[in-house]
């Protein structure tokens, strides 16, 4: 139970916002916790690479690929929770003028599932960018690695951004089926 007057219901958002901060921050902290120990703890290589090597040249494509990829995963996910609103015999309109109503308990599983992968994704690159450093001593390996932390920090879903994204997929649930229901 909450320490509030509010029940459980009404405080289910403000749960699923914290849920999404932390997971958040601790994908970034763990990124930054492995780029402190690469730093300041691990030895360094007694002479730099002479060349780039392959790891930092490997962890540069996947940040490139990751970036796209991580958007249309986002699309994909939304465009899931649409249909699955769509399919559910939920009132979408009442749960797009409020958001106690079980649509967007429904919908906030794919904003999660969403979330995660995408920072998974630029979590992956900076690692790689991280070992690419620690066994090369390289900095490009720590350009990528700082260049995905300042990415998934500018990615960072407050809960202004997960409120919209929640708000604008139950709408547009709403009115799809309400213009499936004006075509029959």
């Amino acid at each position: 139970m909450s320490e509030t007057n509010e029940s459980p219901a009404t405080d289910w958002p403000l749960q699923a916002m914290r849920t999404c901060l932390i997971i958040q921050a601790s994908m970034i902290t763990g990124v930054l916790t492995f780029l402190l120990l690469a730093l300041f703890v691990l030895p360094k290589p007694a002479q730099p690479a002479a060349g780039v090597p392959i790891t930092a040249l490997l962890s540069i494509v996947v940040a490139i690929v990751g970036v796209p990829l991580g958007s249309l995963i986002s699309r994909l996910q939304r465009q899931g929770a649409i249909d699955e609103l769509l399919a559910s015999k939920l009132d979408l309109e009442a749960s797009a003028a409020d958001q106690n109503y079980p649509a967007f308990h429904q919908v906030v599983k794919q904003f999660q599932t969403q979330m995660i992968i995408r920072l998974a994704l630029f979590e992956g690159a900076a690692f790689l960018a991280i070992v690419s450093y620690i066994g090369s001593g390289h900095r490009l390996g720590l350009i990528v690695a700082g260049g995905m932390v300042l990415l998934m920090l500018a990615r960072l879903n407050l809960p202004t951004r997960i409120q919209s994204w929640l708000i604008d997929t139950v709408r547009e649930a709403s009115d799809r089926r309400a213009m499936q229901a004006a075509r029959r």
